[in-house]
């Protein structure tokens, strides 16, 4: 009988990382539920440490290091379970976080995706209570940076979950597909959530479902890959996914939130986030095609939904502002 979770890792040169990611798995009270590590073509002993301390997990060894979207969906392609949990190298599970996301999907089958209450292993603060994606096609992680507790106690419907950790339904990667292994790291769980929004998902912030996170451990070893992944794949989200009959009017928005952003990183000397921009007008073809995709998939539910949400947001600027300040004080 096929499990009811199973439970995907993907890792890259994570050797110091899974020890503590597998074992605090280990401790989950929800025991119904299959391990499958993805060791993304490490060159360290990635591969050797998830056997010995999770001798049960099913190892799947990629020849090279595809991204987390790559490296995900080479997982969901031997998973069983009913559902399936993604969790990064770098997150530690309290030990009913899994049994708190599975009751949050048992109760409605409306809801396709759980995020779980991720905060910082080093602050102690909120690093995502689900994301929240703003009418400028940027994706925010919501409550980041807040002290845990208060707001972060209350259970609320979000755009979609991050990637560090999510509990799916298997019935929606099967309606809107895996990630988009283009992405390969980086707005890959917008894309998923936003294409599951327009076919009728819903997404559902899970408080009591904890998770600590060392933040970006993986992708903080190259910060210019990351600004460029950034730049990059939050303009092939909007191209696959913004609504056609609010593009035009919202055009505007678009582009002039998009230049201040970047502004923001040159006035660093992050030149990145532009090679990352240019490599995404070079890719836009596919990613229109893809749109046409996403297209037949949504609803007209699913689409007013997906828009109430968008515009729920906020201002897009607040975030830019912020960003465009903490530079031009350095």
């Amino acid at each position: 009988m096929p499990p009811l979770v199973s439970v995907v890792v993907v890792t890259w040169n994570g050797a110091e990382l899974l020890p503590s990611c597998l074992a605090a798995l280990a401790a989950q009270t929800c025991d119904d539920a299959e391990l499958i590590v993805v060791d993304n073509g490490s060159r360290d002993a990635s591969r050797s440490v998830a056997a010995a301390v999770a001798p049960q997990a099913h190892v799947v060894s990629l020849p090279a290091n595809l991204g987390f979207a790559g490296g995900t969906n080479a997982g969901l392609a031997v998973a069983e379970g009913r559902y399936v949990a993604l969790v990064n190298d770098d997150a530690r599970l309290a030990p009913d976080a899994l049994a708190h996301l599975v009751a949050a999907l048992d109760a409605d089958g409306r809801v396709g995706m759980a995020a779980p209450r991720i905060v910082l292993a080093a602050s102690g603060r909120i690093d995502s209570a689900g994301i929240v994606v703003d009418r400028a096609a940027a994706a925010h992680q919501r409550l980041r940076g807040l002290a845990d507790g208060g707001l972060a106690e209350r259970t609320a419907a979000v755009f979609a979950a991050s990637g560090a950790c999510v509990l799916l339904r298997r019935e929606l990667l099967a309606k809107v597909g895996p990630f988009d292994g283009r992405f390969e790291s980086f707005y890959e769980d917008v894309d998923l959530g936003w294409r599951a929004r327009l076919a009728g998902w819903e997404a559902a912030y899970v408080p009591t479902a904890r998770v600590l996170h060392d933040h970006s451990a993986t992708a903080g070893r190259d910060p210019a890959r990351k600004d460029f992944l950034l730049a990059r794949n939050r303009i092939w989200c909007a191209t696959k996914n913004y609504p056609a009959e609010h593009l035009v009017s919202h055009l505007p928005l678009l582009l002039s939130y998009d230049v201040a952003t970047l502004a923001a990183k040159l006035a660093t000397g992050r030149r990145a986030a532009l090679a990352g921009r240019l490599a995404a007008l070079r890719g836009l073809r596919p990613m229109l095609a893809a749109r046409r995709e996403v297209a037949a998939l949504a609803t007209p539910a699913g689409r007013a939904r997906t828009w109430a949400l968008l515009c729920a947001a906020g201002s897009p600027w607040r975030p830019a502002w912020r960003e465009a300040t903490r530079a031009l004080r350095r």
